[in-house]
Protein backbone atom coordinates (compact mmCIF):
# COMPACT_ATOMS: atom_id res chain seq x y z
CA UNK A 1 0.00 0.00 0.00
CA UNK A 2 1.34 3.45 -0.89
CA UNK A 3 2.15 5.71 2.08
CA UNK A 4 -0.60 8.15 1.06
CA UNK A 5 -3.15 5.32 1.35
CA UNK A 6 -2.26 4.52 4.96
CA UNK A 7 -4.83 6.89 6.46
CA UNK A 8 -6.67 5.66 9.51
CA UNK A 9 -9.57 8.06 9.06
CA UNK A 10 -11.48 8.36 5.77
CA UNK A 11 -14.91 9.24 4.37
CA UNK A 12 -17.23 6.24 3.90
CA UNK A 13 -19.97 6.72 1.27
CA UNK A 14 -22.06 4.00 2.91
CA UNK A 15 -21.95 5.51 6.43
CA UNK A 16 -21.92 9.10 5.09
CA UNK A 17 -19.25 10.21 7.56
CA UNK A 18 -15.57 10.10 8.36
CA UNK A 19 -14.73 6.68 9.82
CA UNK A 20 -11.79 4.76 11.18
CA UNK A 21 -10.42 2.27 8.68
CA UNK A 22 -8.58 -1.04 8.73
CA UNK A 23 -6.68 -2.97 6.09
CA UNK A 24 -7.35 -6.54 4.95
CA UNK A 25 -5.27 -8.68 2.59
CA UNK A 26 -6.48 -8.50 -1.02
CA UNK A 27 -5.47 -10.12 -4.30
CA UNK A 28 -2.95 -7.34 -4.83
CA UNK A 29 -1.62 -5.71 -1.64
CA UNK A 30 -4.26 -4.81 0.92
CA UNK A 31 -7.72 -3.24 0.90
CA UNK A 32 -8.79 -0.35 3.15
CA UNK A 33 -12.22 -0.86 4.72
CA UNK A 34 -14.63 1.12 6.86
CA UNK A 35 -14.48 -0.05 10.48
CA UNK A 36 -18.23 0.55 10.92
CA UNK A 37 -19.74 -1.19 7.86
CA UNK A 38 -16.80 -2.97 6.19
CA UNK A 39 -17.16 -1.22 2.81
CA UNK A 40 -13.93 -1.31 0.74
CA UNK A 41 -13.25 2.43 0.55
CA UNK A 42 -10.64 2.67 -2.19
CA UNK A 43 -12.75 0.47 -4.45
CA UNK A 44 -15.88 2.47 -3.71
CA UNK A 45 -14.09 5.66 -4.68
CA UNK A 46 -12.85 4.37 -8.03
CA UNK A 47 -15.46 2.04 -9.52
CA UNK A 48 -18.39 3.13 -11.65
CA UNK A 49 -21.40 0.80 -11.64
CA UNK A 50 -22.94 -0.72 -14.72
CA UNK A 51 -26.28 0.63 -15.94
CA UNK A 52 -28.95 -1.68 -14.59
CA UNK A 53 -31.93 -2.85 -16.59
CA UNK A 54 -34.43 -2.76 -13.71
CA UNK A 55 -34.23 -1.48 -10.13
CA UNK A 56 -37.05 -1.96 -7.62
CA UNK A 57 -37.05 0.42 -4.64
CA UNK A 58 -39.34 0.65 -1.61
CA UNK A 59 -39.45 3.54 0.84
CA UNK A 60 -42.47 4.81 2.76
CA UNK A 61 -41.19 8.39 2.42
CA UNK A 62 -42.51 9.68 -0.93
CA UNK A 63 -39.84 12.39 -1.18
CA UNK A 64 -36.97 9.95 -0.67
CA UNK A 65 -38.28 7.28 -3.05
CA UNK A 66 -38.82 9.95 -5.74
CA UNK A 67 -35.33 11.30 -5.08
CA UNK A 68 -33.83 7.80 -5.38
CA UNK A 69 -35.64 7.19 -8.68
CA UNK A 70 -34.60 10.57 -10.10
CA UNK A 71 -30.95 10.17 -9.04
CA UNK A 72 -30.71 6.64 -10.50
CA UNK A 73 -32.21 7.74 -13.82
CA UNK A 74 -30.39 11.08 -14.14
CA UNK A 75 -27.00 9.51 -13.38
CA UNK A 76 -27.83 6.71 -15.87
CA UNK A 77 -27.33 4.06 -13.19
CA UNK A 78 -30.57 2.33 -14.21
CA UNK A 79 -32.65 2.05 -17.36
CA UNK A 80 -35.89 1.67 -15.37
CA UNK A 81 -36.67 2.28 -11.70
CA UNK A 82 -39.95 1.19 -10.15
CA UNK A 83 -40.71 2.69 -6.73
CA UNK A 84 -43.13 1.48 -4.07
CA UNK A 85 -44.44 2.81 -0.77
CA UNK A 86 -43.85 -0.50 1.00
CA UNK A 87 -42.33 -3.93 0.97
CA UNK A 88 -45.51 -5.84 0.12
CA UNK A 89 -45.98 -3.89 -3.12
CA UNK A 90 -42.33 -4.45 -4.07
CA UNK A 91 -42.57 -8.19 -3.41
CA UNK A 92 -45.76 -8.41 -5.48
CA UNK A 93 -44.07 -6.63 -8.39
CA UNK A 94 -40.94 -8.79 -8.10
CA UNK A 95 -43.09 -11.94 -8.25
CA UNK A 96 -44.83 -10.63 -11.38
CA UNK A 97 -41.49 -9.84 -13.04
CA UNK A 98 -40.11 -13.27 -12.19
CA UNK A 99 -43.30 -14.92 -13.49
CA UNK A 100 -42.86 -12.99 -16.76
CA UNK A 101 -39.16 -14.03 -16.93
CA UNK A 102 -38.02 -10.44 -16.45
CA UNK A 103 -34.94 -9.75 -14.31
CA UNK A 104 -34.61 -7.63 -11.19
CA UNK A 105 -31.06 -6.27 -11.16
CA UNK A 106 -31.10 -4.37 -7.84
CA UNK A 107 -33.47 -3.97 -4.90
CA UNK A 108 -33.31 -0.89 -2.65
CA UNK A 109 -35.14 -1.18 0.67
CA UNK A 110 -35.78 1.37 3.37
CA UNK A 111 -35.20 -0.30 6.74
CA UNK A 112 -38.05 1.44 8.59
CA UNK A 113 -41.27 0.81 6.65
CA UNK A 114 -44.70 -0.37 7.71
CA UNK A 115 -46.38 -2.80 7.74
CA UNK A 116 -43.51 -4.87 6.27
CA UNK A 117 -40.12 -3.36 7.11
CA UNK A 118 -36.97 -3.53 4.99
CA UNK A 119 -35.33 -6.47 6.78
CA UNK A 120 -38.50 -8.60 6.50
CA UNK A 121 -38.90 -7.58 2.86
CA UNK A 122 -35.27 -8.47 2.11
CA UNK A 123 -35.60 -11.91 3.68
CA UNK A 124 -38.92 -12.51 1.90
CA UNK A 125 -37.35 -11.43 -1.41
CA UNK A 126 -34.55 -13.98 -0.93
CA UNK A 127 -37.14 -16.68 -0.13
CA UNK A 128 -39.08 -15.73 -3.28
CA UNK A 129 -35.92 -16.03 -5.40
CA UNK A 130 -35.05 -19.37 -3.84
CA UNK A 131 -38.57 -20.75 -4.24
CA UNK A 132 -38.69 -19.78 -7.91
CA UNK A 133 -35.13 -20.91 -8.64
CA UNK A 134 -33.97 -17.38 -9.55
CA UNK A 135 -30.19 -17.32 -9.79
CA UNK A 136 -27.98 -15.43 -9.27
CA UNK A 137 -29.70 -13.45 -6.50
CA UNK A 138 -30.29 -9.74 -7.09
CA UNK A 139 -28.14 -7.42 -4.96
CA UNK A 140 -30.02 -5.66 -2.16
CA UNK A 141 -29.16 -2.20 -0.86
CA UNK A 142 -30.67 -1.35 2.54
CA UNK A 143 -31.07 2.37 3.29
CA UNK A 144 -31.72 3.87 6.70
CA UNK A 145 -31.65 7.12 8.64
CA UNK A 146 -29.90 5.23 11.45
CA UNK A 147 -26.22 4.25 11.30
CA UNK A 148 -25.15 0.68 10.65
CA UNK A 149 -25.25 -1.58 13.72
CA UNK A 150 -24.65 -5.25 14.55
CA UNK A 151 -28.23 -6.22 13.65
CA UNK A 152 -27.78 -4.62 10.21
CA UNK A 153 -24.46 -6.40 9.69
CA UNK A 154 -26.15 -9.72 10.49
CA UNK A 155 -28.97 -8.89 8.05
CA UNK A 156 -26.49 -8.02 5.29
CA UNK A 157 -24.89 -11.44 5.77
CA UNK A 158 -28.28 -13.24 5.62
CA UNK A 159 -29.36 -11.30 2.51
CA UNK A 160 -26.01 -11.37 0.68
CA UNK A 161 -25.18 -9.93 -1.72
CA UNK A 162 -26.26 -6.85 0.21
CA UNK A 163 -24.86 -3.54 1.41
CA UNK A 164 -26.03 -0.59 3.50
CA UNK A 165 -26.43 3.13 2.71
CA UNK A 166 -26.98 5.66 5.50
CA UNK A 167 -29.48 8.30 4.35
CA UNK A 168 -27.76 10.93 6.45
CA UNK A 169 -27.94 14.58 5.49
CA UNK A 170 -26.54 14.93 1.97
CA UNK A 171 -25.90 18.36 0.50
CA UNK A 172 -28.38 17.85 -2.31
CA UNK A 173 -29.13 15.14 -4.88
CA UNK A 174 -25.62 15.30 -6.40
CA UNK A 175 -24.00 14.26 -3.12
CA UNK A 176 -26.51 11.43 -2.64
CA UNK A 177 -25.99 10.36 -6.25
CA UNK A 178 -22.22 10.16 -5.84
CA UNK A 179 -22.51 8.06 -2.66
CA UNK A 180 -25.18 5.86 -4.19
CA UNK A 181 -23.02 5.29 -7.26
CA UNK A 182 -19.99 4.34 -5.17
CA UNK A 183 -21.88 1.92 -2.93
CA UNK A 184 -23.72 0.37 -5.89
CA UNK A 185 -20.42 -0.10 -7.72
CA UNK A 186 -18.97 -1.99 -4.77
CA UNK A 187 -22.12 -4.09 -4.38
CA UNK A 188 -22.25 -4.97 -8.08
CA UNK A 189 -18.51 -5.69 -8.22
CA UNK A 190 -18.93 -8.11 -5.31
CA UNK A 191 -21.83 -9.79 -7.10
CA UNK A 192 -19.80 -10.23 -10.29
CA UNK A 193 -16.85 -11.59 -8.30
CA UNK A 194 -19.07 -14.19 -6.58
CA UNK A 195 -20.52 -15.23 -9.95
CA UNK A 196 -17.00 -15.69 -11.29
CA UNK A 197 -16.15 -18.08 -8.44
CA UNK A 198 -19.15 -20.34 -9.18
Amino acid sequence: MAPSDQKTFRFCPSCNEEVYTYAVPAEVGSEVRCSACGLPLVTAATLAPERLECVLAADDNRFYRTLLRDVLLERKLAATVEVFAGGTDLLSRAATRFHDHLPVKLVILDVMMTPLNGPATGLAFRALEKGLGISPPAPILFVSGSPVDEAMKALLSKCAPALFLHKGADKGPAALGQRLEQVMATLLRGTRTERGKQ
